[in-house]
C-alpha cells in the first residue's frame, strides 16, 4: 500500500466502514417532523408519535405543560 492510489481505496474504505458503523450502531429517527402549538390537532399526532417509541425517545421542548403530552411520555417509560 505504498501507492497514492492504494492510500486514497483505503481512505474511502475507512470512510465507508464508519458510515455503515454509524448507521447499525446510531439508526436515525424513524419518525422527524415540528409541531406548532397551540394547537390541537398537533397535540394528538405528537402523543401518536410519542406513543409509538419502543427504545428511545428524543424529545427538544421548551416547556412542557400538556397534560396529554405528559402522560404519553409517562406511557413510554411504565
Amino acid at each position: 500500500m505504498s501507492a497514492d492510489t492504494d492510500k486514497e481505496v483505503l481512505a474511502n474504505l475507512r470512510k465507508h466502514v464508519m458510515q455503515v458503523t454509524e448507521d447499525l450502531y446510531r439508526p436515525k429517527p424513524r419518525f422527524m417532523d415540528a409541531f406548532f402549538f397551540p394547537n390541537k390537532d398537533n397535540v394528538y399526532k405528537l402523543e401518536r408519535y410519542i406513543k409509538m417509541a419502543k427504545k428511545t425517545l428524543y424529545i427538544c421542548v421548551f416547556n412542557l405543560t400538556n397534560d396529554v403530552l405528559a402522560n404519553a411520555i409517562k406511557h413510554v417509560y411504565d
